[in-house]
């Protein structure tokens, strides 16, 4: 049974910008792609996480992370491809404690899952700074 005074959905319905993607996040198993791709004819490493409900590997919505899309070989792309499965768990549990401290006053984009904190949590990841740090949001 499930006690729902401690369900915690990531989609709270007063949060505008995440409308009809919920997904409880403290349940739901994340799953990060940084793959190569070419964009304009242009080599590109497209970069992003995302949550789903740990009983549903083909969810048709989940609760996704900013996409990074940036030039094969710049920092960034090394960076994202050198997030290896063991540092999976060290991503999802920072940007899970962005969206637990999150205000939910964005309209448009989720600023608990923006690109400046999909960023932070890989460089934590990969030990370039504090994975406990506390949370940023804005």
């Amino acid at each position: 049974m499930t006690d729902l005074g401690r369900v915690r959905k990531v989609v709270p319905s007063t949060c505008p910008a995440q409308v009809g993607t919920g997904v409880e996040i403290s349940s739901a198993s994340f799953s990060f792609e940084a793959r190569l791709c070419t964009e304009n004819g242009q080599p590109v490493t497209e970069i992003f996480g995302f949550f789903l409900a740990p009983d549903d590997d083909h969810a048709e919505s989940p609760l996704q992370t900013e996409v990074f899309v940036v030039p094969t070989g710049s920092p960034i792309s090394s960076l994202g491809l050198s997030c290896t499965p063991s540092r999976l768990e060290a991503i999802a549990v920072e940007l899970r404690q962005n969206v637990f401290h999150c205000p939910c006053i964005a309209t448009d984009r989720c600023p608990a899952l923006n690109e400046m904190r999909l960023l932070e949590a890989m460089e934590h990841a990969v030990g370039d700074g504090p994975a406990n740090r506390s949370p940023r949001t804005g």
